[in-house]
């Protein structure tokens, strides 16, 4: 009878960094982790990405090409990243990192139907990046309820719909609900190619 000794692998990856590369535009929704996890037992075979509090998921090492991942588009804002390095035994390591994504401008409304009568369109322009999507939001303008002893106005949402900017980023919007009437306010809101 032979006796042949084996090994287990009890020892996690080294403890890594994780770095956060935006390519120098603080407002890119995929920037790129720059990962140096090493595991020299048995090696990293995948990692696992959770980005706040949405659900982690697991990222197989040949897609950190380099030691690089591009993250999926995430929404302006600060999102701690927790990365595991994990190996061959299912020893991890973790890291995190902050990623500060800013938010694109909003587009400037330069001109509206100021006055509109039942039936009138209400038609809204403005500018932006170009080549984008406007989305355009259409607040009614209420009194709040009794409840609250004050004339401040509640804003809310009657309607929405979005259009794309031109090669210059000037946009037309037109209003196709017809509005009560009332106070209303506009805002307008752009999201690039990227997501952004």
């Amino acid at each position: 009878v032979a006796h042949f000794p084996i090994k287990v692998d009890a020892t996690p990856p080294k403890q890594f960094q994780v770095v956060v590369d935006n390519g120098g535009d603080p407002t890119n929704p995929s920037p790129i982790l720059k990962i140096n996890a090493a595991d020299e037992t048995s090696g990293i075979v995948q990692y696992e990405i959770k980005i706040g509090n949405n659900t982690s998921f697991l990222v197989n090492r040949d897609d950190v090409k380099g030691g690089q991942y591009t993250l999926p588009p995430q929404e302006p804002g600060t999102h701690e990243v927790l990365v595991k390095a994990i190996d061959r035994a299912g020893n991890f390591t973790p890291a995190a990192v902050t990623v500060t994504i800013e938010p694109i401008d909003a587009p400037t409304i330069v001109d509206y139907s100021k006055r509109i009568s039942q039936g009138d369109q209400l038609i809204i322009r403005g500018i932006s990046y170009p080549n984008v999507t406007v989305y355009v939001y259409i607040e009614k303008n209420v009194k709040k309820t009794a409840a609250v002893a004050s004339k401040e106005l509640a804003a809310t949402i009657v309607s929405s719909g979005k259009t794309k900017t031109d090669e210059n980023g000037n946009f037309e919007y037109i209003e196709l609900q017809d509005l009560d009437r009332s106070v209303y306010s506009v805002f307008a809101v752009a999201e690039d190619e990227r997501g952004a």
